[in-house]
């Protein structure tokens, strides 16, 4: 996820840190054996900025991530034809944080989805969804499992710093109880 907010983020317009941060990360013991020598750091530094440059260009496309929601759905719309089910509403983003604090680098990615609102509805005809809901395990008192499993497919499209993205559903899954699919969504994962 790094990478991608690099790689939105116009990489060339960050100081050395960023590459100083990255050797940190991904070659500990050499940057620790060097990061107080001054004549050995920025040749390492350099050569983590080359790495980088390189990882970035290799990247043309975005990545695709994958993120897993469980909720429930709602009763049934019989003029939508779908069940209630939008369990992306009310979040207005979301959080991914590292286990601690690398100098440059964010403690955490905050990000945003731009298309939050096609995940409205679970689509089924009238018999197919009474079918479906009375299919599902009884809680007791005539209630039903309502709970499914949201599998989303996305990838970053803009940010506006180095922990603040924003990002693009291309696809989904609704998945029962029983993880069968019962809608799928297939966007453009362009």
């Amino acid at each position: 996820m790094l990478l991608e907010s690099l790689r939105l983020n116009h990489f060339e317009r960050f100081t050395t840190s960023v590459a100083a941060d990255y050797l940190a990360i991904f070659s500990p013991k050499e940057y620790q054996l060097y990061q107080n020598d001054e004549f050995e750091r920025p040749r390492l530094i350099a050569k983590a900025e080359e790495d980088l440059f390189a990882k970035l260009k290799q990247q043309k496309e975005p990545q695709v991530f994958s993120s897993v929601i469980h909720s429930r759905f709602g009763e049934y719309d019989f003029d939508k034809k779908a069940f209630d089910f939008q369990p992306l509403k009310n979040i207005s983003a979301s959080r991914i944080e590292a286990s601690e604090s690398i100098y440059a680098f964010p403690k955490e990615i905050i990000f945003s989805f731009s298309n939050k609102d096609i995940v409205n509805g679970i689509p089924m005809n009238e018999d197919e969804a009474k079918k479906f809901l009375q299919s599902r395990r009884s809680l007791g008192d005539g209630i039903r499992d309502r709970r499914v499993t949201l599998e989303l497919d996305f990838k970053f499209i803009s940010a506006t710093s180095l922990s603040d993205l924003i990002a693009e559903i291309v696809g989904f899954k609704v998945l029962d109880d029983k993880n069968n699919v019962i809608y799928q969504y297939k966007g453009n994962a362009k």
